[in-house]
């Protein structure tokens, strides 16, 4: 368990509450290049006419 200090967290305003693993699981880096990957992707699929491009 992650035990954090939720005062004003999502305005629950609870203290020291424990949360299952992974309940705060945010994306990082490596998850926002792949959403700009799949982005890119999509802009460029629409501009072959609707074309599968690779990622």
């Amino acid at each position: 368990m992650t035990r954090v200090n939720c005062l004003g967290f999502w305005g629950h305003g609870r203290h020291g509450r424990d949360l299952p693993e992974g309940l705060l699981d945010l994306p990082d880096l490596a998850d926002g290049a792949r959403g700009v990957d799949f982005v890119r992707a999509a802009a460029d699929s629409n501009e072959a006419g609707g074309a599968w491009v690779g990622l």
